[in-house]
């Protein structure tokens, strides 16, 4: 008598009981909204079988939709999801975690990177997971994990284009058109391929001489990919009109003086600032370049100011007729008339000199 099905219906809650998937180690179960989530197609089967599925199976079917995929490595790529999934992190902390697992992967290759040939991939497990996950996801037709693999690739696509080979780069490309997303969304990622490797098309064209279709759909994508404009994916839709900011106004903004050090603040009743002790802390600040006796100009002095600066021009006008006068003596043929007048005028001025 087979007692799983009722297990798995006692396990969970609602409308989405647990699913017991049978690995070689023994039977694990999902949560079947998690499942539901991120494996859709492969939920749909287990409500078909009674709520059990065996990751056996699960690897058969993506092998048999994905031409040439590595058994093993897909048999790998589905444990890794079901364990995930088992742990009941919710779908995303899910997520998380296996964006976390192709960092780790990355990061492995790359501290094995010196002992690699060089045919060989520069990133050869992070590249065969990528691969794996991808075909899961494209047979179970997974959003969210297709999501996952995208936001990975648009994070360090650029860094895996610039060390790959070209034709481990073609391999990335395949694996990027399996996904299960927009083909605006999959541009984007091909788009870090061109920032890592901008000659890429033309080693494509080498290494793809003989499958022309196959050559005519990496063209393709490459030649989208950079007609892409930057921070708008959807090409359909344009970009939102461009706001010009205000011309400058005439004059200070309002509080331009806000926190000027040389700015006494409120005054009072006596034109004093309301702040006590203002002027001693910035009287340092400003030496005194003026005179203690300076008069502004436009105001009235004292009488004796005044006398003193009638006094100054009254010299400065006798000095001027002293030098006429001397001219005169030089020349008396030219200017008889003011000759004549040159003693009188002595007479006047001699007093004041």
């Amino acid at each position: 008598m087979n007692l799983m099905p009722n297990i798995a219906m006692g396990m969970g809650h609602g409308r989405y009981p647990s699913i017991i998937i049978d690995t070689s180690e023994g039977y694990i179960p999902v949560d079947g909204k998690a499942m539901e989530l991120m494996l859709p197609k492969f939920a749909n089967d287990a409500k078909r079988r009674g709520l059990h599925m065996d990751v056996f199976q699960m690897t058969d079917r993506v092998q048999r939709s994905q031409r040439g995929a590595d058994p093993e490595s897909l048999l790998y790529a589905i444990i890794t999801v079901v364990d995930m999934l088992s742990k009941r992190l919710g779908v995303e902390a899910s997520k998380v975690s296996l964006l976390n697992q192709l960092q780790d992967s990355m990061q492995i290759d790359i501290q094995r990177m010196p002992t690699y040939s060089r045919g060989v991939s520069r990133f050869p497990q992070c590249l065969t997971l990528f691969n794996s996950l991808a075909s899961v996801a494209h047979y179970s037709r997974s959003q969210p994990m297709s999501s996952i693999l995208s936001t990975f690739f648009l994070q360090k696509g650029a860094i895996i284009a610039r060390r790959e080979n070209p034709k481990n780069i073609i391999r990335w490309w395949l694996a990027i058109r399996k996904l299960y997303l927009e083909q605006e969304d999959k541009a984007m990622c091909f788009r870090e391929i061109l920032k890592g490797k901008p000659s890429i098309m033309t080693h494509a064209r080498r290494r793809l001489a003989r499958d022309q279709r196959l050559l005519n759909e990496f063209l393709g994508d490459m030649v989208n990919a950079a007609n892409l404009r930057p921070g708008f994916p959807r090409r359909g839709i344009l970009p939102p009109p461009r706001v010009s900011p205000p011309p400058p106004r005439m004059g200070f903004q309002p509080g331009f003086f806000d926190g000027f050090r040389g700015f006494p603040g409120p005054m009072n009743e006596d034109d004093g600032p309301l702040t006590p002790g203002w002027f001693e802390e910035y009287d340092d600040e400003f030496p005194d370049m003026m005179d203690d006796e300076f008069v502004p100009r436009g105001m009235d002095g004292s009488l004796e100011d005044r006398v003193a600066s009638l006094e100054v021009q009254i010299n400065g006008l006798n000095q001027l007729i002293m030098a006429y006068l001397s001219a005169l003596s030089v020349f008396p043929r030219r200017f008889p008339t003011a000759a004549a007048s040159f003693s009188f005028e002595q007479s006047i001025l001699e007093p004041n000199m």
